[in-house]
């Protein structure tokens, strides 16, 4: 994936002697080292990754263990666990991250196991008896990029809208959104329907570069303004519901036979994101490549600089995603320009 050389950096005897001696060295950040060409295959395959750890949500879909408990409603607005992702009780889902930067673009590369391949998104069905939602989805990875300093991850950016109880259960509008006017986060998403695309989050959720809301439900129930708000979250994509417009946007005609559950806006490449992706032995790797530079809604990254983030991994699911709990730390390495005395220090390739 791209072309260049493989980075080199400087290690002193004894730091060479500490890892020939396999001592377990704990990573607790992700480091990007500086390249003078974008990365290849030799760089990625010789660099050290951060190991991730991704859980509380749905494997392949629904997953039946989460249906039968009841979601914890005393603690809805206290984690993503609660909130948006059900009861943490899935297995984790192993992944890693690596990451380089040339004087232009940073590359963030992340790899997850996840057996089963899903590329296509949910949809709507016509059978004999009116429309059924198909029970595939896609996979998928988010990048939540915090622009201040501390602890930062998707939790704190979790909430809900519309929250209610109905006959002894939870019905809630599910969403991420920042609570006050003018605060923003960038967000990276993949999805191998939609590709890559820099969303902003904010007070109105995610929206693209060009301020259109990211995902809307293709539901007549969502948007039926003789229903009440309860009633109108009840029904969506329920038994009685159908969709409102086809795969191209258009109102739904009387003859047609499927379409998307939820309607994509195009990022049109305004966030400067792309990302090239493939399949692996054990599941997916995405690699993200952006400008370093700084926009009007646009995470700037300088070398030398750490940068908090929060990752989520999606498992042919739209909604009900993995996470990452912890805050993770992305510092872009500064190159060392200094002579290296003859036999004092050993290089090697890192």
């Amino acid at each position: 994936m791209g072309t260049g050389n493989a980075p080199r950096a400087i290690f002193t005897a004894a730091a060479l002697a500490l890892l020939a001696s396999c001592v377990d060295v704990r990573v607790d950040r992700l480091f990007a080292l500086h390249l003078s060409h974008a990365p290849v295959e030799r760089s990625w395959s010789a660099t050290l990754p951060l190991p991730l750890k991704s859980g509380g949500g749905a494997i392949h879909g629904t997953n039946a263990r989460l249906a039968e408990l009841e979601l914890d409603t005393d603690a809805v607005h206290l984690g993503s666990a609660s909130c948006h992702h059900g009861p943490p009780i899935t297995s984790p889902v192993p992944a890693e991250a690596r990451a380089f930067y040339t004087d232009r673009e940073l590359f963030l590369e992340v790899r997850w196991d996840d057996p089963s391949n899903d590329v296509l998104p949910k949809a709507w069905e016509r059978a004999p008896a009116g429309w059924r939602l198909t029970d595939g989805d896609q996979d998928g990875l988010a990048i939540l990029w915090s622009r201040t300093a501390g602890p930062f991850g998707c939790q704190e950016a979790c909430h809900m809208r519309d929250f209610a109880i109905r006959q002894g259960e939870l019905v809630d509008l599910r969403a991420m959104y920042l609570e006050s006017q003018g605060d923003w986060e960038e967000t990276w998403i993949w999805k191998p329907a939609q590709g890559a695309q820099a969303l902003t989050l904010g007070p109105r959720g995610f929206v693209t570069s060009r301020g259109d809301i990211y995902r809307t439900l293709n539901s007549a129930a969502a948007f039926n303004p003789a229903l009440t708000p309860e009633a109108r979250r009840a029904g969506t994509f329920g038994p009685e519901d159908r969709p409102l417009s086809d795969a191209a946007g258009m109102p739904l005609s009387p003859g047609a036979a499927s379409a998307p559950a939820y309607r994509y806006a195009e990022d049109a490449g305004g966030g400067g994101l792309t990302a090239i992706a493939e399949r692996t032995g054990r599941g997916w790797r995405v690699v993200f490549t952006r400008a370093l530079a700084a926009g009007p809604t646009r995470q700037g990254f300088q070398p030398g600089q750490s940068y908090h983030f929060g990752v989520a991994v999606f498992d042919a699911t739209s909604v009900n995603h993995h996470i990452v709990r912890d805050t993770k730390t992305l510092l872009l390495v500064v190159p060392q320009a200094k002579a290296v005395p003859a036999g004092e220090e050993a290089t090697g390739i890192l």
